[in-house]
């Protein structure tokens, strides 16, 4: 892992710890994601990172209908 991708992972352990799912919180995980896709300029590795750690704790799906919802990916 890279250390932008650490730090990618950092946050988003970060505001899993500071909330409750699935409310406005999730726009701040999606905004994590969106500034490590914008910041990577597409850098699969750390977005896949990202990406992994919210499989990994079941966030996936609802982070993905985020990013959807506000034309981020298609």
């Amino acid at each position: 892992m890279t250390s932008y991708s650490n730090y990618v992972k950092d946050k988003l352990i970060k505001l899993s710890e500071q909330y409750d799912y699935p409310n406005q919180e999730l726009d701040a995980i999606g905004e994590v994601i969106a500034n490590s896709i914008i910041a990577s300029q597409m850098d699969t590795s750390i977005v896949g990172d990202a990406l992994s750690w919210l499989n990994d704790n079941e966030l996936v799906q609802d982070t993905s209908d985020w990013l959807k919802g506000n034309d981020i990916i298609t």
